[in-house]
């Protein structure tokens, strides 16, 4: 009898046993999943202006429109130094006429060859985009990444402005987009007027075939000298107030 008794009680410390660890079991929470991480958004960019006042920044200049008349330099001074003066002709900081107001034009060249219109860049770091893309990416770290209006397209604007006032067909116009700081580059497969600082004059260059003719230069080249297409402070703050007065119409 005192064997049967020791067996009943080990038999029911067993079934205890058992239901204290069945309850801790279902106590327990699910095991975590883990997480996938959002993408970071992709910010407007610094360097550009913002929208409302249709790409031109107002009061006093930022460390980014800084920046960007240091990329406007770079370009000029390599158009003027390395480019035949007794072949091309160039002009810089324009407003003219659109058709929408007015638009500026950082830099512009004429010659034999066609008229070039220079749209300079001053970023560093790794530039994504694709010649259809609305907006383009400028990646400074994996944290850093800021979105920018297609610089083709921006320009393609510049170019049937230009064309209207200069009276010529758009084929006489090449558009040229610089990637002026010396630390950039480019990330994926873009068109080949989409340069670096090293290789844009090579790209003008690059055009020998005479298209336009001495008559065609000749007008062009007095008509972009006068001073009314100047951009001085006041024009520029008239061209704002234009595009302003725009925005709030759309």
């Amino acid at each position: 009898m005192e064997k049967l008794a020791y067996a009943l009680v080990f038999i029911a410390l067993m079934f205890a046993v058992l239901n204290i660890l069945t309850n801790q079991d279902k106590d327990e929470p699910p095991p975590r999943t883990a997480r996938r991480k959002k993408p970071r958004p992709v910010k407007p960019h610094p360097a550009e202006p913002p929208a409302e006042t249709g790409g031109i920044n107002t009061g006093s200049k930022s460390m980014a429109e800084k920046k960007g008349d240091v990329g406007e330099q770079i370009v000029k001074v390599a158009v003027l130094s390395k480019l035949d003066a007794a072949q091309y002709r160039h002009f810089s900081n324009l407003i003219i006429p659109a058709p929408n107001g007015t638009t500026q034009i950082d830099n512009i060249v004429v010659s034999p060859f066609g008229v070039f219109v220079i749209e300079a860049k001053y970023f560093q770091g790794w530039i994504f985009g694709g010649a259809k893309q609305e907006k383009w990416t400028h990646t400074l770290s994996r944290f850093e990444k800021y979105a920018f209006p297609n610089p083709i397209r921006q320009n393609y604007g510049h170019i049937k402005a230009l064309a209207r006032l200069l009276r010529q067909p758009e084929n006489r116009f090449h558009s040229v987009v610089v990637f002026a700081h010396r630390n950039c580059q480019l990330k994926t497969e873009l068109p080949a007027n989409v340069c670096l600082q090293h290789n844009f004059i090579e790209y003008i260059q690059g055009f020998t075939k005479n298209i336009v003719d001495d008559a065609a230069l000749a007008r062009m080249n007095t008509i972009l000298q006068q001073p009314e297409w100047q951009a001085t402070e006041d024009k520029k703050a008239a061209h704002v107030e234009r595009l302003k007065a725009a925005q709030r119409l759309n």
